[in-house]
């Protein structure tokens, strides 16, 4: 049997260690004699620095439970058991389970120890501690270390499942966090919160077991979402098969109207075909009387009715498409699988930029989240450490600056920089609320995510209306949280993570649209559509949408539903959009026609300004009709709408800017510079411009019997399609005289 004894002087036989101060003692006894059986402890023991009136025996029991350590425990003092609690009520653990208290005098060494150790303590003595559990003014600093911890202990047991961690290493960056935690009062805490770090390992692979269950039956789900949308689709086409040629039949007024019925229609519904038939027996007669033909208005009439029939059943069907899209996109942040390893490996691989700013950045926050992230430091994670008397203004300046410099993927803000205390403060009050509303303001291009130790609900909507990508709260000492909690807490701010640096909703948001909207902000260029309309009106425009796409992903990625885009709203900021589209082209054909199409008003516009060509931009049109009428546009057609509608946005600041735009009506000379072997192809070349000009012979009939040379100069149109010239309209320029 092992008998630590514990004393300054020697009572009985019982051999005793040196004594020191009982948090020293505490670590030793925890680092080399965790298989004593019973501790022997005199609770007035004294040190160069501790008088025998302090207790100091009671105060080690203390630790050596908050130790867990559960042996038995034989106390002895020359003062009673009423005496010591008179002395300090905290002194009341010498009444627990597991505890025995000699008066002294008492010979030690006739004392049974045997039939002692078996008494052991029980494994809860919260109740003996709640009295000393207290938050501390400072609640921010002392959740800090909270924090760390939480997310330490979860981290070690992620790295023990796949390898042994360096523990002492990476403890040693976080020792103020450290320090904190193994104080007494760091230890009553995490004693009264039933820390449990042994079970951690186990519960967190369950845990992420029932994660990747969870995608799996979401992929299985999603397998059967994809059928049905393509077996909707297809009676989508089935749909559009039959309402072309009805609208086609319902705009003819050519007297081969039924020959036009025949080849369109292939099978129509019962009564639209039977009437059909009919009409065609009198083709004659229909010629004649095309206008007033009783049957032929009836088979109109018919038609319009089947149009109205099939719309309404196509908007059924996109109605049903939409709900599939929107249950196959409202899963978490990773569409395939959930992996831990998977999420790891790309965060440690790829090594996205992270800039973090925080006061207490440096006490332990900016080492366990690049441990997290990368598994070890890098300098892709940027930190930024506020001082108290820097102003909001300078701390944004610093936060865009460095955003810029090192194109950072995601900003990681805490909410208080500058040591702010107390739970009443306004949101106005509070500095990181403040660098959030410029950093908005100022259209910061990467995601912001929140961190904060305040559980108030708030905090989190002020943060969600000042425009935050994401918020994450750090576990904190007053809330009631348990093992299940910190480790989910743990897994959702990787997948927060994940999700901001590589979700494409996200990218497209930041990296194309946002950039594209700033570019033509704060360009001195005058763009070819500021003749027609202003540029603020355009980037208010813009901004709208930019916000409707934002605060979307943003609520979906807030609600544990990923930041993937339904149908309905790609289709909604696709409309936005255009709305651009139709205030500049009306403008620039001069109609506010109704009945004018965009298309029409694009060709006209276009086909007017010269040089940009519609057949480069008419996706827009159609992908601009599908969001309107139909709500069907996925997040791919949402892209490739934006890359082209800034595209032709930004046309004049283009490298097609320097080139020489053809006006129509206008004849240019030009001299034959090549005949390739093409025999159809003529090379022109103009001084007004270093490209070749295309002239194709059997577009240009007046050239068919001219005997033409190289060095004969003609006179011509010019168009500019698609980056290069035409010739159209070409003639020989006898008297060369036209410049």
């Amino acid at each position: 049997m092992k008998i630590l004894h514990i004393s300054d002087i020697e009572i009985g036989s019982i051999p005793r260690i040196e004594v020191d101060t009982p948090d020293k003692l505490a670590l030793t006894i925890n680092e080399k004699h965790n298989d004593t059986d019973l501790f022997l402890i005199n609770v007035n023991y004294k040190t160069a620095d501790i008088t025998r009136s302090e207790n100091a025996g009671i105060l080690l029991l203390k630790y050596i439970r908050l130790y867990h350590f559960k042996q038995h425990c034989v106390l002895y003092s020359f003062l009673s058991k009423e005496q010591l609690i008179q002395m300090d009520i905290k002194n009341l653990i010498i009444f627990s389970e597991g505890v025995s208290f000699i008066r002294m005098p008492e010979d030690l060494d006739k004392i049974d120890f045997n039939s002692r150790i078996m008494k052991t303590t029980s494994d809860d003595l919260s109740d003996y501690f709640k009295a000393e559990f207290r938050l501390p003014d400072d609640r921010h600093f002392f959740a800090n270390w909270w924090g760390v911890l939480q997310l330490w202990k979860v981290q070690k047991a992620v790295e023990n499942i796949v390898s042994t961690p360096d523990i002492d290493a990476f403890e040693s960056k976080i020792l103020s966090s450290v320090r904190e935690m193994n104080s007494y009062d760091g230890l009553v805490v995490r004693y009264i919160k039933k820390d449990r770090e042994k079970d951690i390992k186990t519960f967190l692979k369950q845990l992420i077991a029932k994660k990747e269950e969870k995608f799996k039956e979401d992929n299985r789900n999603q397998d059967t979402l994809r059928s049905e949308i393509a077996e909707l689709n297809k009676e989508k086409v089935v749909l559009d098969i039959k309402l072309e040629p009805l609208y086609q039949v319902f705009q003819e007024q050519e007297h081969d109207i039924i020959e036009k019925l025949r080849k369109l229609i292939t099978k129509l519904p019962s009564p639209v075909q039977k009437k059909i038939n009919e009409v065609s027996e009198k083709q004659t007669e229909i010629h004649e009387r095309i206008t007033t033909d009783e049957g032929l208005i009836e088979i109109l009439n018919d038609i319009d009715t089947e149009k109205i029939n099939i719309e309404s059943e196509r908007k059924r069907i996109n109605g049903q498409i939409k709900d599939r899209i929107d249950l196959l996109t409202n899963n978490a942040a990773f569409p395939n699988s959930f992996s831990l390893d998977t999420i790891r490996q790309k965060l440690a691989g790829s090594k996205p930029t992270i800039l973090f700013v925080d006061d207490q950045a440096e006490d332990g926050w900016a080492s366990i989240l690049q441990r997290m992230i990368y598994g070890e430091e890098t300098e892709k994670f940027v930190t930024i450490v506020p001082h108290r008397d820097a102003t909001v203004e300078a701390i944004t300046d610093k936060i865009l600056q460095e955003v810029e410099t090192r194109k950072a993927d995601l900003l990681i803000l805490d909410l208080r920089l500058k040591g702010e205390k107390g739970h009443e403060l306004k949101p106005e009050h509070i500095s990181g609320f403040q660098v959030l509303k410029r950093l908005k303001d100022a259209r910061i291009e990467c995601p912001i995510m929140i961190t904060s130790a305040s559980n108030k609900l708030w905090s989190f909507n002020e943060t969600q209306v000042l425009g935050a990508n994401a918020y994450w709260l750090k576990e904190g000492l007053d809330d009631s949280h348990d093992l299940a909690w910190s480790c989910e807490n743990y897994l959702r701010l990787l997948e927060l993570i994940y999700t901001l640096c590589y979700n494409e909703s996200y990218n497209l948001l930041y990296k194309r649209v946002l950039k594209d909207i700033k570019l033509i902000e704060s360009s001195d260029t005058t763009f070819w559509w500021e003749k027609y309309i202003t540029k603020n009106q355009i980037i208010d425009i813009l901004h709208a949408a930019f916000e409707v796409f934002e605060t979307y992903i943003n609520s979906k990625v807030q609600r544990h539903k990923g930041a993937q885009i339904d149908n309905y709203h790609a289709s909604q900021i696709v409309t936005i959009f255009s709305r651009v589209l139709e205030i500049i082209f009306s403008k620039l054909v001069g109609t506010t026609d109704s009945n004018t199409s965009l298309r029409e008003k694009m060709q006209k516009g276009l086909n007017q300004l010269g040089g940009i060509s519609y057949s480069d931009y008419n996706i827009l049109t159609d992908l601009r009709n599908d969001s309107v009428h139909y709500l069907s546009l996925n997040f791919a057609q949402l892209q490739t709408f934006s890359v082209k509608f800034f595209e032709l946005l930004t046309f004049s600041i283009s490298d097609k800017t320097s080139r020489f735009i053809p006006e129509r009506n206008t004849i240019y000379s030009a001299k034959i510079k090549k005949f390739p072997t093409d025999e159809n192809v003529i090379i022109l070349k103009s001084n007004l411009f270093s490209d070749d000009i295309i002239l194709f012979i059997d577009k240009n009939e007046n050239l068919y019997d001219e005997e033409l040379n190289i060095g004969d100069t003609l006179k011509c149109k010019l168009q500019l399609s698609k980056d290069k010239y035409y010739a159209n309209e070409a003639n020989i320029d006898y008297s060369a005289d036209i410049e």
